[in-house]
């Protein structure tokens, strides 16, 4: 198909070691590209393409919902909102 001819993961592995991963992008399948991709950055600055429908990219991709999810809130709740009342 020529949808996948474009993808940036040709290749994919079941798992890396997870203390190597310092960064994890999703690529949701879109016109050029049919697949789900789930590109890691390891400590090495090398990248791999995991296999989206392995056990292991599911409990990355959970376990990096967790920490934005903490991220997010922690930012909500730093922020003062600012009221003004005219007289």
């Amino acid at each position: 198909s020529a949808a996948i001819k474009n993808c940036r993961c040709v290749t994919t592995i079941k798992s890396v070691d997870p203390k190597n991963i310092v960064d994890v992008q999703v690529l949701k399948p879109r016109s050029y590209c049919s697949k789900l991709e789930v590109i890691v950055t390891l400590k090495s600055k090398s990248s791999k393409c995991l296999d989206p429908e392995s056990k292991f990219t599911k409990a990355v991709l959970q376990s990096m919902q967790k920490t934005r999810a903490k991220n997010t809130t922690i930012s909500k709740t730093t922020t003062t909102p600012v009221v003004t009342t005219s007289s």
